[in-house]
């Protein structure tokens, strides 16, 4: 779908059809009325239509996708052949970061998601906006606030940058992929997270000023240079669901220190004051000794964290 009044505007609002580019360069084609009306989107040069340069850095990887809406803009105002760039995708409200398409094609009056919060004659033919996120109180937590920074993947994950907090999350959301009234709703139940947090002023808070809290149902901490051969590094996952699962299977379990200290004082303390009835008879040990020295070994043992 391509709008008419792009003619009269220096930043045309264009629908991407086209991201096949074969030099990797994250470009991709759109229509600007009437100069690309009947042309084929997939060539190049005066056949074709001309490719769309990203103007974010590569260093920040963000690319719309085939149906999404983009602002472009000519390098020469009088001449859509000349160098075009673009900034995208736009997205109009959190419950669609996943995907915010332009204009749905199953529509017998197409209108575009992306644009339900624009000014003009751009509205008159989007949807209405979704209710204010803030309105459900489900929703509180899974949308960073206005004066935070946020690097926000499409669907479950993102970086949050706070004052003197740093949160990387994942699986904050409980249905990311559920109907809109419920995609935003925060999940505390097992969602993974680091969070890092500083705080100046020890007599505030203790002998500490700075923290580091890993959160998740499972934590594993692994070495490449191990006794423990595991296979961490595939081209794609990193670590793969199998390997995964082996790692859960394989790797030791951390023991918990105050058990651990605890039995070892026990230990330590029976050792001292053991007698034995005769010479080179086992020593005599009341039952509370015995149970302090054949405790439930696994009890001491972490479940969900491994090295």
């Amino acid at each position: 779908m391509v709008s008419p009044e792009n003619n009269n505007y220096i930043f045309k609002l264009c629908t991407v059809e086209y991201v096949d580019d074969k030099s990797k360069g994250l470009r991709l084609k759109v229509r600007i009325p009437p100069y690309d009306i009947g042309k084929d989107i997939t060539k190049e040069g005066d056949d074709g239509i001309p490719w769309c340069f990203p103007m974010l850095p590569k260093l920040l990887h963000v690319n719309p996708k085939v149906g999404e809406l983009v602002i472009v803009f000519c390098q020469q105002y009088s001449s859509p052949k000349s160098q075009r760039l673009f900034i995208g995708p736009i997205i109009s409200q959190d419950y669609m970061l996943d995907y915010d398409y332009d204009y749905s094609v199953t529509e017998k009056s197409p209108k575009s998601s992306a644009r339900r919060l624009m000014d003009g004659s751009a509205v008159k033919r989007a949807f209405t906006p979704f209710p204010n996120p803030d309105e459900d109180g489900e929703n509180k937590g899974t949308i960073p606030e206005r004066e935070e920074i946020a690097l926000r993947g499409r669907s479950n994950t993102d970086i949050i940058l706070k004052d003197n907090d740093i949160n990387i999350r994942c699986g904050f959301k409980k249905t990311p992929n559920g109907t809109v009234d419920k995609k935003l709703h925060f999940n505390s139940k097992d969602l993974a997270y680091i969070l890092m947090r500083y705080r100046n002023g020890k007599d505030e808070v203790g002998d500490y000023n700075s923290s580091v809290n890993i959160v998740a149902d499972r934590i594993n901490l692994l070495s490449h240079d191990s006794r423990d051969s595991f296979d961490m590094g595939d081209r794609k996952d990193l670590i793969t669901d199998e390997e995964l699962n082996k790692i859960l299977d394989k790797a030791h379990e951390i023991p918990y220190g105050d058990l651990l200290v605890d039995f070892l004082k026990k230990f330590v303390d029976i050792f001292n004051r053991h007698t034995h009835p005769f010479h080179c008879t086992p020593p005599a040990l009341n039952p509370a000794d015995i149970q302090s020295l054949y405790p439930e070994w696994q009890n001491m043992l972490s479940q969900s964290v491994r090295v």
